[in-house]
């Protein structure tokens, strides 16, 4: 299959930060709150505390702010201002719910606006992008880096059902599988104590029945998980509900340690979470809330 070059590794001190944000800016919906104004103040929270990367699980605004380049092109400003590298992955907003008759074209301006250079946004870092395979078109969204000991990747799996049972989502799938596999297989390559995998729909066994995954896919994600030797953690959206909890056990019905979930904040709720990656720490991973003053709901 076609693949870009490995990106070379980013060095990084021996305890970096990773902010964590998604689901957010939607002004249509709670409308008691500015939702620019608390975006606005969320990406500079965040950018004073000068992070090694920032990571956005999708869903830039609500639907009828962002089925048009206007709000894509807005948001993409927003966050390549941030003064550290971003690396975003699409939510169902940005295109999926946008309607039958235009989804599959507000995605493919999707990917022309967020996903043509081969770096990130805001600081740009070289990413790896999936390319066309057989079966499938190019999938630039699904990009990994390699950040000291840590790998980070996405996978492009989005609410409202994943657009379950339409012809988008078989090449798309098969992307996301072959993505998955190469993602693993690269961490494992360069040694890395940890993992990190970035995706925006809920795809857990309390939510996977309506997500619209392929059993297929949805084997093998916990398959790699429960395989890979070092910590793995796996951040998304979609619920508007924060929580960092571990929800996979392994054959033994015992819970996985190697492994956590975390659950965004989200609209109408603009905080963020900072992942601490430490070496000298058995966990490598420590996760905090990080509460924006400038943006607590009375």
């Amino acid at each position: 299959m076609a693949l870009l070059l490995a990106a070379a590794p980013v060095a990084a001190d021996p305890a970096f930060r990773i902010a964590v944000i998604g689901d957010v800016g939607y002004s249509e919906r709670f409308r008691e709150v500015d939702h620019e104004a608390q975006l606005t103040a969320l990406l500079a929270d965040i950018g004073q505390q000068a992070p090694a990367l920032v990571v956005h699980d999708g869903n830039l605004g609500a639907p009828a702010e962002m089925c048009g380049d206007e709000g894509l092109l807005r948001r993409h400003a927003q966050l390549d201002a941030v003064p550290a590298p971003v690396l975003y992955t699409p939510g169902d907003n940005e295109w999926l719910d946008c309607g039958d008759d235009v989804s599959n074209q507000r995605l493919a301006r999707l990917r022309e606006i967020f996903f043509a250079a081969p770096t990130t946004l805001g600081k740009a870092l070289p990413l790896v992008r999936q390319g066309s395979g057989a079966g499938f078109v190019a999938h630039p969204e699904n990009a990994r880096l390699q950040i000291g000991q840590v790998t980070v990747f996405t996978l492009h799996l989005v609410g409202s059902r994943n657009n379950f049972n339409r012809p988008e989502l078989v090449g798309r799938d098969a992307a996301n599988r072959v993505w998955l596999q190469e993602s693993v297989a690269a961490a494992t390559a360069a040694g890395s104590r940890a993992v990190l995998i970035v995706m925006q729909a809920n795809a857990f066994p309390d939510r996977a029945g309506g997500l619209g995954m392929s059993p297929q896919f949805y084997d093998e994600l916990w398959d790699a998980i429960r395989a890979f030797p070092g910590k793995v953690a796996l951040v998304h959206g979609e619920e508007h509900q924060f929580r960092i909890d571990q929800p996979l056990a392994d054959v033994r019905g015992r819970v996985l340690e190697n492994f956590t979930r975390v659950q965004t904040f989200s609209t109408p709720n603009h905080h963020w979470v900072e992942i601490v990656v430490d070496y000298d720490d058995p966990n490598v991973f420590t996760f905090r809330p990080r509460i924006v003053p400038a943006n607590v709901v009375p």
